[in-house]
This record gives structure tokens, sequence and C-alpha cells, in this order.
């Protein structure tokens, strides 16, 4: 078993055809003195016992909850739980308007009574709490998300109070404290019976089923356990399939900012099953999507972007980001999985500034284990590939901090299945850091000029013009959000005209068009941890619509080691159009305006705080059309309008101000790309670059690296004779892509002329890979 994963019987899930199964053998950990003729059946909290809590917390539990409060990570979240429950109120809200004050007041006393057992706090918990529900008026669930987020919030603090101080309240108090949390529930966005708003996405899937009403359905359940029932039957038959279908991925689809505010509600429902003695059956991979944080997290204490980012907005230049979500998460996973990882990141959190709030202290008093050993992300494998339905990578040289760090990253969204809301239509998009974000995901979120779906959004920032991607430019096609017509930026067709599925069966139907990506495939090695190569690619083509037959983007991420120069990235594309005159482009994107020579591009970070460099080299085709966009006036433009968005004061958006289209001279149905981009130094000049042509190849040769791909749109299919000459270095790492089939093979030709088998050479799926010593090779079959 995993260090990783929790104690007792590990779970086995079985996924096939998109449909998911869980069976669970985990033992229930019962209570003290508890038998196991107590143990409730499986999905129903565990009997009560007077005193004795369930949700979020059990009586076992509580010993070294206490213990820990006088931890110094713990003590100053305490101190203001107690601050907060010293508030003079008795719970009355004036005008029946929500109070954070007030409600964090309830929250604190219930806990200080749940912990310390002092009865004249607990009452004066239940006291707040029954006034706090008679006067509260919730908006109704078509209200703005902020009013009825507090909606949620007031019945989930009415959970714990009625659960934690349960033996403090009557009959009476019981009867009104179920109807209250029904009337609530119904003014949620999900309402009540939870039957509205998708599984897969939307607001449902943020806090109000799987911490609202799951937490009020378990602690009401001994007296009303329609609550429970009614909430546990959809996060079972829909919450759960939908995200144990993107688990596996080890990444979220709703972007750096919206994974933490929609994963934290898993964990809680993760954490809240488990503490009432049962299982919510989510695989235990969920704990990768907050691995997948560490490795987005940036040396300037930012992340790689994907989806709609509002991190930013809130950060200054220079701050670390972090947010509530993300901590809770971490404190649920670390105490739920033990993750070591977790733990260190969670502190570095801490480390990195973040500051004591009230929406965090609860969950780090009941959460925190101060004797959790932490495992350090430097040693955690360099590069992070996923597959479908949210194939990618993200590929790092190193994890030193800070402005001037000498880590590259980059990343490459694949795809799978586009899950609409908060995603990109961003299938084969990739981004480059190096003291600097150098192949920048462009636009702005959050600006002043609007937010979500307004017109920066919808025509700019959204699309795939917007990111380094691909564009195939039909002047007769037509894009629509929801109703809304939108500009025709050549990129990828919104799925179902941006309409978010209403469950996992929606998403999967291939007539509704979710579907961006098919095969794809990847490999990091020969080190697993700190690889040479890092290699992902993917067919696209569903993603565009009708007018592309064929797209594939093949990644190769070659490492280096070097410093001022650490990395390169090749991108190799291949691309079918349905029409001759269709315009295709790659695109790359920066902040600064590039500097085009030819089929060369440099671009440069010179604003505060950043130093990097990136050029590009264009060596398919030979003769390319190489085109620079931006500039005042010209930032965000599509098809010949400008949709601006200034960005916040005091900010760490990074919008992006020009773009570089590289298309062929001529015209025609089928379009290659092979780019060369290396990230470096401003007093380092780039690797020179080495190319070949052989018959059906691309061979691409780069400081003591030599990467091979196919030159059209299918695998390789014949012979490939080459040389290594002495300019690579006495070795050179050998990676052959597009291979298919079995029976490929690498030979030397010897001194006396023989071809013999090249030692060492290792096969995985559609790659070769070998250390060559120059001399003349032969790859076949």
């Amino acid at each position: 078993m995993s260090e990783h994963s929790r104690s007792g019987p590990t779970r086995r899930h079985v996924l096939a055809m998109g449909a998911v199964t869980a069976a669970s053998a985990t033992a229930l950990a019962l209570a003290p003195g508890a038998t196991a003729a107590a143990a409730p059946r499986r999905g129903t909290p565990r009997p009560r016992r007077a005193g004795e809590p369930r949700v979020l917390v059990t009586a076992r539990h509580l010993p070294a909850v206490r213990a820990n409060l006088t931890d110094p990570v713990i003590a100053p979240r305490y101190a203001l739980l107690q601050k907060n429950a010293a508030l003079d109120t008795d719970g009355t809200l004036p005008d029946g308007v929500y109070s954070l004050p007030v409600k964090s007041a309830v929250e604190a006393n219930a806990f200080l009574y749940l912990v310390h057992r002092e009865e004249a706090v607990g009452r004066r918990a239940v006291t707040q709490m029954r006034n706090f529900l008679a006067t509260f008026r919730p908006f109704p669930h078509t209200a703005s998300v902020t009013e009825v987020r507090r909606t949620g919030t007031t019945l989930f603090t009415a959970a714990l109070v009625y659960d934690w101080c349960y033996e403090l309240l009557g009959d009476d108090d019981r009867a009104a404290f179920v109807a209250a949390m029904k009337r609530l529930a119904e003014n949620q966005g999900v309402g009540f019976p939870p039957d509205r708003l998708s599984s897969v996405t939307s607001h449902a899937s943020e806090n109000e089923l799987q911490r609202d009403q799951l937490a009020a359905g378990i602690a009401v359940y001994d007296e009303d356990p329609e609550i429970f029932d009614l909430v546990s039957a959809r996060i079972r038959e829909e919450f759960v399939p939908a995200r144990n279908f993107f688990y596996p991925t080890g990444r979220h689809h709703q972007g750096d900012s919206y994974q933490g505010v929609r994963f934290v509600p898993d964990m809680l429902a993760t954490v809240l099953y488990d503490r009432m003695g049962s299982d919510a059956g989510y695989l235990d991979v969920q704990q990768e999507q907050m691995t997948d944080w560490i490795h987005q997290r940036r040396p300037d204490g930012q992340l790689m972007r994907s989806g709609d980012t509002y991190q930013s907005t809130y950060h200054a230049l220079g701050k670390y980001w972090s947010d509530s979500p993300t901590v809770i998460s971490l404190l649920l996973s670390t105490a739920h999985y033990r993750n070591r990882w977790h733990q260190d990141y969670l502190l570095s959190h801490i480390e990195h500034g973040h500051n004591v709030r009230t929406e965090e202290a609860l969950f780090f008093c009941l959460f925190h284990d101060p004797s959790l050993p932490r495992k350090a992300a430097s040693t955690l494998p360099l590069t992070r590939i996923g597959p479908h339905p949210l194939a990618g990578m993200t590929a790092r040289t190193g994890w030193d901090e800070g402005p001037d760090a000498d880590t590259s990253i980059a990343q490459v969204h694949i795809g799978g299945h586009n899950f609409s809301n908060h995603q990109h239509l961003d299938a084969g998009a990739f981004q480059i850091y190096y003291r600097g974000a150098l192949a920048l995901d462009s636009g702005v979120y959050e600006g002043r000029s609007g937010g979500w779906a307004s017109a920066h959004d919808l025509n700019y920032n959204k699309r795939t013009i917007a990111h380094n991607a691909l564009l195939v430019h039909d002047p007769a096609e037509s894009f629509r959000f929801y109703t809304t017509p939108v500009s025709n930026d050549g990129g990828q067709r919104f799925p179902a005209h941006a309409k978010e599925a209403r469950d996992l069966p929606e998403l999967l139907d291939p007539a509704n068009g979710y579907e961006n990506a098919t095969a794809a495939s990847g490999w990091a090695g020969p080190d697993r941890r700190k690889p040479v190569f890092s290699h992902v690619k993917g067919d696209i083509t569903v993603a565009y619509g009708p007018k592309v037959r064929s797209c594939t983007r093949s990644f190769v991420f070659v490492n280096h080691g070097e410093e001022g120069r650490p990395a390169a990235l090749l991108v190799r594309d291949s691309l079918t159009t349905s029409d001759p005159s269709f315009r295709t482009a790659f695109l790359l994107h920066s902040a600064e305006e590039p500097r085009v020579e030819g089929a060369r591009v440099d671009v440069a970070r010179t604003d505060p705080g950043y130093s990097g460099r990136l050029r590009m080299e264009t060596l398919w085709p030979v003769d390319p059309r190489v085109t620079a966009v931006g500039g005042p006036g010209r930032e965000f433009e599509v098809d010949g309008r400008n949709y601006p968005n200034e960005i916040p004061a005091n900010s760490s958006t990074d919008p992006g101000a020009w773009r570089v289209e590289v298309s062929p001279a001529v015209q025609g149905t089928q379009t290659e790309f092979l780019h060369v981009l290396q990230p470096h130094a401003a007093d380092a000049e780039p690797f020179p670059v080495r190319t070949a042509h052989p018959d059906g190849a691309f061979l691409v040769g780069v400081h003591r690296s030599l990467t091979l791909f196919g030159d059209g749109p299918g695998p390789l299919r014949r012979t490939v004779e080459f040389t290594v000459g002495e300019d690579g270095g006495e070795r050179t790492s050998f990676l052959a892509t597009d291979l298919r089939g079995p029976g490929w093979t690498l030979t030397r030709r010897g001194g006396s002329g023989r071809w013999r088998q090249v030692r060492g050479q290792l096969r995985r799926g559609h790659i070769l890979f070998a250390e060559l010593t120059p001399g003349s090779y032969r790859l076949s079959r």
C-alpha cells in the first residue's frame, strides 16, 4: 500500500467504458469501546451515542484535536476562534441580513463546546443559532452567487451546531432546526430535493451539496433521514461517477483558480462520509489533484495558467498565490490520505505568508496534524503526464524558487473532453515559463471591463486564439456562446454552444460534442524522476469540427540540465483541413513585442521582476510567413476587431499584448509545422539547432539531444538512416517518436560495415530511446 494511502485496506475501483463502479473493503474506524456489531450498514451514518459527534469529527478524534491546539500553526487559528466566540450577540440578525461575524461567533462557540464540553458555551451556540435561523432571510436561488453562498454557509453552520451540541437541543429545537435547514436548502442553486444544476460543473459542484446539505443530512439523520437519503443518492449516482471519470488524469478541468473551489467539496464529502462511518466512493487518486497543484507552482509563486484565472486579480505581483479552498483541500488530504507532499505544500503556504483567516481556522483546528512529516516537492518526479480525458503534461527542470530561479516549466494541454464552464477552448495549447511567462496564456478573466461572459471573455479570453495553439480560419464559420453570436477566431468550437453537461452520460454522449481530443500518449525518461525527455502527443481533430479532417500535436520537452539554457520544447504539428483556402496558423503569445527575423522569433521579459528570454525557430515549413500582431489597440484582436479589458490595479494579471502567427507561404489542405523553442537567460545564447530531413522523418538536434518525428500526418512507416556527428558531444540522448506497431529497432554501422543493434535501447509504445555515440544509425523494422 502506498505511503499516501489512508490507513486500512486499500479501496479498489474499476473503470470501464466511461462508467465507474466502486467496491470498498475499507474497515470502519470504531469509537473507543464500540463493538463491530455497532457498525452501521454501508451508506448510512453510524448510530448516534450521547455526546458523540459524527459531522467532520468523531469522539476518537477529539483527544488529538485538544492536544494540538497549542501547536504553533494551530494556536493563532484557535485564538481567532476564541476571539470570534466572544462577540456580543445572541444571533439575531437585524432586518434578516446575513452577518459573517455573527455566523463566525456561532460556529466558534459550537467548536469550543465540542472540545471543552462547557455547557454554558454550548447553550450559547444553540441560542445564537436558533435566533440566527429565525431571523435570517435567504435570497432565492436565482439571486447572486454571493447571496446563495451565504445561505449555504448558514446551513453548514446549523449542521455543526446540531451535531456538536446535540444533547443540548430539545425536541422542539431539533424540529425547528430540521425545518429551517430544509428551507435553506430549497433556496440553494441545487435546490431541495437537490435536483437542479449540473453534477459535472456548475455551482452545484461547489459547497452546496457535498458540504452544506450533506453535513445537514448526517447531522439530523436520526430524526429525519430524508435530507441525507436524497443528497447521498445524487452524490453517489451522479457526482461520484463524474469525478471518478477524470480523477485518474491527476488534473482538474476548471483551471488554476476554480480547481480549489470545485475540488474542496469533493474532499469534504470524502471526509464527511468517512467520519460518519462510510465511504463516498471517490477514487483514492483524487488526492493527485493536489499533487498537480504542486507541479503548477511557478518559481515566482504564481501558478501556470489554466482556464478562467482570478487568483491574479487578488494577488499583487511578487506575492505567493494562496487561497482558502486550496489550503482547506490540503488540510483534508493530509488528514485523510496522510499525504506528506501535501503536508509540505500546506506548510509552504504558511511560510510564504499565508495569513490567519476565519474561514480556515476551524479546519486547521480539526484537521492539521503537526506530527505528520513533510516530504519536499523536490522528491517528486519533474514531469507529470496525465491521460484521457484531460491528457496533458507539466514538465519542469527543477524546484528552485525566486525570480532568478533557473527552473523552466512547460505545460501542455491535450484534452479529451471539454467540460465547459471555466474551461477554455485550448486543446493542444502550451505554455513556457523561465524567469517570467515567455509563451503565455493571454487574456483577462476579471478586468475593469468585465469578468465572466464579458465581450472580452467570450470573444477572446476563453477562445483558442488567446492560447499558444493552432488556428484554422474558415471565413464562413459562425460561433455561439449559448445563443449569443461571438467572433470567428478560427479556433475550436464551443461544445454544445458552451452548455454545461447535466451529468456524466450527457458529457460522454458523442452527439453532444464535448470530446475535444482522442488518442493521446506520453512518456518521460529514461529516469522517471529526472527525465531527459518528456513527451506527449494527441489527436485534437474533433475540437475543430468539420473544417479539420486531421490534427495532431506532438511535444518533446528536453531537460538540458544547463544553467541559463535549461531546456527546449519541440512542437510538431500535422494538420489537414477540409478546404485548401482555409488559413492555418501556429500561435505564440508574449507580453512584450517579439523580434521577428525570418523564421526566427525572439521574446524577452524586461518588466520588473523578470529577465527571461525565449527563442523560437520554425524548422518547417522552410519558408514560413511569420507575422506579429499586437501593441496598443491590437492586444486582443480577433478577425480585425480588438476586445480590450483593462487589468485590475495592484494585481499579478499577465494578459499578454502580442502574438506571433506562423503560416505556410502557400496554403493547401495539408500543413506541417515543426518548431523549437528555447528559454534562456539574458546573458546566455540558446543552443544551435541541428536539423535533417531524411525520407519520411524530421530529425532535430539540440545540445546533447536528438529527436525524430514522422514528417506526415501518420506514423513513421519506412526505414530511416541518419548520422550522429561530434557536434552533439560524446554521447547523445536519442528519442524516436511516431512509431507504430512492433519490431522497430535501432542499429549502428560497425567498423566492418555490418549493422549491429544498439545496446540499452528502450521501447515503450510509440517511442524508442537510446544513448548514442557518434556514428551512422538505422531505425527500421
